[in-house]
C-alpha cells in the first residue's frame, strides 16, 4: 500500500510486524457476528523529501468492534532520529490507512475476503430475498400502499424512532445530490470503501460494509429514498431514509433528512442508536461534505 503525501515522504507498507489480541467470528441465525480487540503494527519504508531512506512503524494500538465505524488511533514511529516532516506526511495519508482497516473490518463482517466468489454469490441472494416484500406490495395497487405502513408505525411505538436533520449548503442542489450518490465522492469524505449503484433498485454500501441500503426512489438533484440499515441491527430490521434537497435561493440549498423506523437498541442490547445515527449524519456525512467540498455552514451551529 502506497502512503505518504509525496512532498515530505514517499513510502509504502511493506509488512505486518505484529498482531496481538483476540478476534472471534460467530454465527447466529445465519448472521456473522465478529468480536475483536487487537493491536496492529505495520512496517513501512520509503524516502523523505530529500531522497534519503526512511523507515519505521505504523502502530494501531486499539482496533475493536465497539468502534469499528470510527477512525482508529494511529501512531507513526520513524526509525533513528525523529523526523517531524516525515511523520506529518504519513499522518496526512491517514485516509489510505483507514480505508485498508475498513476493508479488513468489512471482511470480518462478511466472513470472507471481499470479492471472493462465495461472498458475491451469497450476498445478492440474501438482499433480493429481503427486497421481495416491499417490491411486491407497492406496485400491485395504490390502495395497498397503507398496509405496509401500519407495522412501521407500530414498531416506532415499541422501540423504534425517527431522526430528522436539516442542513444548509452554499452550492447548487445537484452538488449535494452528487455527493450522496457518486461513490467516488462518498469515499472522499467518509475515508472508507463505498459502492453505490445510483438507480432505483440499486444497492448501496458505505463505511466498508457497515451500512447497506437499497434505493427506492431517485429524483436527480431533488430527492433520495432508501431502505437503509447498519450491520449491528437485528436481522431484517430496515429503516426508511428520505432526503429532500431544495434550493431556497440561488446557491442556497437546504437538505432535509427524515429517517424512520430506526431501532432504539442494536441486536447486542446497546442503546443510543438513534443518537449515534443522527450524529453520524451531522458529523460524518454532512459535516465532512462541507469540509471536503467547502459547502456552506451548519444551520444548528
Amino acid at each position: 500500500m502506497d502512503i505518504g503525501d509525496g512532498a515530505a515522504v514517499k513510502a509504502r507498507v511493506t509488512a505486518v510486524k505484529s498482531v496481538s489480541g483476540d478476534c472471534i467470528v460467530n454465527t447466529r441465525k445465519g448472521k456473522i457476528i465478529p468480536s475483536y480487540e487487537v493491536s496492529l503494527d505495520l512496517q513501512w519504508e520509503g524516502e523523505d523529501g530529500d531522497g534519503g531512506a526512511v523507515s519505521g512503524t505504523l502502530r494501531f494500538p486499539y482496533l475493536a468492534e465497539e468502534n469499528h465505524d470510527e477512525d482508529p488511533d494511529v501512531e507513526v514511529i520513524v526509525d533513528g532520529a525523529g523526523n517531524a516532516a516525515v511523520k506529518r506526511g504519513l499522518l496526512g495519508s491517514k485516509a489510505k490507512l483507514f480505508a485498508g482497516i475498513a476493508t479488513w473490518v468489512a471482511e470480518l463482517h462478511a466472513g470472507v475476503p471481499l470479492g471472493a466468489p462465495a461472498a458475491e454469490a451469497a450476498a445478492p441472494a440474501k438482499e433480493e430475498k429481503r427486497a421481495e416484500a416491499p417490491k411486491a406490495a407497492v406496485p400491485q395497487a395504490e390502495g395497498a400502499a397503507p398496509k405496509p405502513a401500519a407495522p412501521e408505525r407500530k414498531k416506532e411505538r415499541e422501540g423504534f424512532g425517527t431522526i430528522r436533520v436539516e442542513e444548509r449548503f452554499i452550492c447548487r442542489p445537484g452538488d449535494v445530490y452528487e455527493c450522496l450518490t457518486d461513490p467516488r465522492r462518498v469515499m472522499a469524505f467518509t475515508q472508507a470503501p463505498a459502492e453505490i449503484d445510483p438507480r432505483v433498485g440499486g444497492k448501496v454500501m458505505m463505511f466498508g460494509g457497515t451500512v447497506h441500503a437499497e434505493i427506492l426512489e431517485l429524483e436527480v438533484g431533488k430527492r433520495i429514498v432508501q431502505r437503509w440499515r447498519r450491520n449491528e441491527w437485528e436481522d431484517d430490521v430496515w429503516s426508511r431514509l428520505e432526503i429532500d434537497i431544495t434550493e431556497e435561493g440561488q446557491g442556497n440549498t437546504v437538505v432535509r433528512l427524515v429517517q424512520s423506523n430506526v431501532p432504539n437498541t442494536d441486536k447486542f442490547g446497546n442503546g443510543g442508536v438513534l443518537t449515534s445515527i443522527e450524529s453520524g449524519w451531522k458529523d460524518r456525512i454532512f459535516g465532512m461534505i462541507k469540509r471536503v467540498f467547502g459547502f456552506g455552514h451548519n444551520l444548528f451551529a
